[in-house]
């Protein structure tokens, strides 16, 4: 309890001076801190408050914190649930200014050539092959079992091919699902 009272203490006194140096234009700024004090907040309650959970290591207090982020998130995603689409897309720029910005397309199984070192080049080191590896680390780490990692990332590979129609973003040349998600970054 003493450290919720710390913590409502920290929250109000950071706003306080947050309001102190915000002018009335500063909408976006004041509802961004306004949000994080209240998640600042949220997550301190959840350690102290939160009941332990099933995991023990690294520390019991890191499991509750993670819950109270997801707490957090979940109560964010009904709030969001709830608005207009254009005052959702606003909401979620107060967080990130540089979305609903269009991205640029690109189309991953145009030059599928081995001898095209250029295509090669771009497929290889391309930040999606960061990705799928750490997707593989996370499924790793929470299944600890090799053979249904290696089948889930078989299976994501299948659902990609099933919606190429639909995204066609999932098309990849066929060097990239065989050799670079399959074997190499989730074997």
């Amino acid at each position: 309890a003493a450290a919720a009272v710390v913590a409502a203490a920290f929250v109000y006194d950071t706003g306080d001076r947050a309001r102190a140096e915000l002018s009335e234009a500063d909408l976006h700024l004041s509802v961004r801190l306004g949000l994080a004090a209240a998640s600042v907040f949220v997550v301190i309650v959840a350690l102290v408050v939160a009941p332990a959970g099933p995991f023990v290591r690294p520390h019991p207090a890191l499991w509750r914190a993670v819950f109270g982020v997801s707490v957090l998130y979940v109560c964010f995603l009904l709030g969001l649930l709830f608005q207009h689409p254009y005052h959702m897309r606003e909401t979620l720029r107060v967080l990130d200014p540089q979305l609903n910005t269009e991205l640029p397309e690109r189309n991953y199984a145009t030059r599928c050539s081995l001898l095209d070192f250029d295509a090669l080049y771009d497929n290889v080191f391309d930040i999606f092959v960061l990705l799928h590896f750490g997707g593989w680390v996370v499924k790793a780490l929470m299944l600890r079992n090799a053979y249904v990692c290696v089948a889930l990332s078989v299976l994501w590979e299948l659902i990609e091919l099933t919606f190429v129609s639909l995204l066609p973003n999932f098309a990849e040349c066929w060097y990239d699902q065989l050799i670079m998600d399959v074997l190499v970054c989730n074997g």
